[in-house]
Parts: structure tokens; sequence; C-alpha cells
């Protein structure tokens, strides 16, 4: 026979359901690597964080990176704009430089009350002219501009118009109602502690990297060999580094087909 627990008890329960799920995402927090959480528990941030900032979760202002094998959040175009907006936020001025062959600009920002910021944005221009130049020096701007948006919002998260110059870095589909990851990077970003070298190369050879397990296992070798690292724990981190990096690349590739 079903027992009827009082409303209040009821409640109680929710709430302690509910604090201990956002402990362990607090927990997971500490070590910066959003993989570690369920796909629930990772909606659960997503909508905290946009909560907490006054952004609308449903235009999806943040999307995912794989940056030192950690799934983190970076922020998107619309995620500086509504910034912008909720911070009554103006760009009061814009400088920019050569430096060898890097464009410099830096923006300054002010608040409605009164809040100020700066911040830089930086490409190379070397080899450039015309249009391409021209499109390098914008790019420069935006960089700068996003980046003092982020920085006197109290973010320090990448954004959007930088993280195709960050090495090694990786984008990650993750479902924005589920939460799951949806591409093979789920491979990647996955806390391995390998028990064994054929059980690091099975990893590697499941990514679809390789063709077969043996290029997998002739790859995992060259690695050793170039790295000769002093422990287990160090080649397995160079191993997931030079996994990750593959998968990014096949990601290119396709892109670039698919254009």
């Amino acid at each position: 026979m079903a027992q009827n627990w009082p409303k209040e008890n009821c409640v109680t329960e929710i709430v302690k359901q509910s604090d201990v799920q956002f402990s362990a995402i607090e927990q997971v927090m500490i070590a910066g690597d959003l993989a570690k959480l369920s796909p629930e528990q990772r909606v659960q941030y997503y909508n905290r964080v946009c909560e907490s900032l006054g952004l609308n979760p449903y235009t999806q202002p943040f999307a995912y990176i794989v940056l030192n094998s950690k799934l983190q959040l970076y922020a998107r175009k619309d995620a500086t704009e509504q910034l912008r907006r909720i911070h009554g936020m103006s760009i009061t001025r814009l400088d920019g430089q050569v430096v060898d062959d890097l464009y410099i600009v830096t923006a300054s920002a002010m608040t409605r009350d009164g809040r100020t910021d700066q911040a830089t944005g930086a490409v190379s221009i070397a080899g450039l002219k015309g249009e391409p130049k021209a499109n390098a020096i914008m790019k420069a701007e935006t960089k700068a501009k996003r980046r003092v948006t982020l920085s006197i919002s109290g973010l320090g998260w990448a954004d959007e118009s930088e993280t195709d110059s960050i090495p090694g870095a990786m984008s990650v589909t993750v479902d924005g109602t589920t939460g799951e990851i949806m591409n093979k990077a789920i491979k990647v970003i996955e806390d391995h502690g390998f028990k064994s070298v054929e059980e690091a190369v099975q990893w590697g050879y499941d990514s679809g990297c390789f063709r077969a397990l043996a290029h997998a296992q002739n790859a995992y070798d060259k690695l050793k060999a170039e790295r000769n690292p002093k422990t287990a724990a160090e080649m397995w981190s160079a191993w997931r580094q030079d996994i990750e990096r593959r998968v990014s690349e096949q990601a290119d590739e396709a892109e670039q087909v698919a254009a």
C-alpha cells in the first residue's frame, strides 16, 4: 500500500535532491570540466549560467568547446550582444596599431553605471593586402569589442571570434535540450585513466581517427617514442591530446568538403 507523505516532507525531499545535484555541479566546476556532468546536469548548469547573467538560454548564447582536454563553454555573438544591452554598455574608443606582423586593437567600454574596462584583439596581417587585410583588421576590432564586453561583465571565457585561433581547440555539439554530447568528441573528453596500452589504443581507434586498429597502435608507438614520457599518466595525457588533434583535423576537413 502506497504511503502518503506529508506535503512538507515531499517539498523537503525535492529541495534535498536539488541541493545534491547542484553540489555535484559545483564540484565539477572546481575541476572546470563539463564533460564530467551528466547530460541533465549540463542543461541545469547552462540554464543557471544564463539566468545569473540575465541571458535568454533559448537563443543559445553559449556553445561548447574542448580546451586542454576539458569541455568548457565559450561565448557566441548573441551572448555579447545581450550583455551590452543588459548593462547599457557602449564601446567608447577603438585604438589600432601595427606591431611587427600583428594588427592590435584596444577597445574601451563603459556601462551605464560608469564602470569602464579595456581589452585587446590581435590578428596576423603578415603578407595580407587589399580585402584580406581589411577583413583581418575588422576581425581584430570584433575580437576587441567582444573581449571587453566579456571582461566588463566578469566573464573570462573565450569568444567565438577567437576560438579558431586557439591551438588544439575543438568545437563540440551538445544538444541544448537533453545535454547529450552529439559528436565523436565525446570519446575525446571522457576522463580516462587507461588500465593498459591495449585499452588506450582501442580507445584511440574507437574515436574514428584510424582505418584499422593496427594504425592506431602504430600511432601510439610513434608518439611514445617521440615524447618519451616518464610516467603512464604523461603518456595517457599525450595520447588524449594527439587524438583530440586528429578528431579536430578530421572535423575541419569534413567542413571544407561540405562547403
